[in-house]
């Protein structure tokens, strides 16, 4: 099952081979590494609101329960944006729905600057 969470704490991790894979002669070699993450983890989306709005609006709670899982178990990164909905069941409380790629929206926003020329009368030019 796929869940959504929070990236907390990412590390590499020693682990001690199992007893069956030992290597008495090289102590050494009993040990491998593993990357791994601390993820918080949310809920599954709420689906009636789901249903709702045909599939375009994952919306889930944050829960307190966390999880080591190994860093390529993450499939994609999301954002998990805050908002309060009054569910179907009438319901309003906090929760969270997901975006994908929330950077490439952002970049857009106009930004003041100089122009390249120099001219001082568009310094407050507007760049798009």
């Amino acid at each position: 099952q796929i869940y959504f969470g929070e990236a907390l704490y990412y590390t590499c991790l020693a682990i001690e081979a199992d007893l069956l894979n030992r290597n008495e002669a090289d102590p050494d070699s009993n040990w491998h590494f593993a990357d791994i993450v601390l993820v918080k983890l949310f809920s599954v989306p709420d689906q009636q609101l789901l249903d709702l709005s045909h599939n375009t609006l994952p919306s889930c709670q944050a829960l307190q329960e966390t999880r080591l899982i190994q860093i390529k178990d993450i499939l994609s990164v999301v954002a998990m944006i805050p908002h309060m909905p009054c569910l179907p069941s009438g319901v309003t409380q906090e929760c969270f729905f997901t975006m994908e790629k929330p950077g490439l929206d952002v970049s857009h926003f106009g930004i003041r600057g100089e122009r390249e020329d120099g001219d001082d009368d568009d310094k407050n030019a507007e760049l798009k």
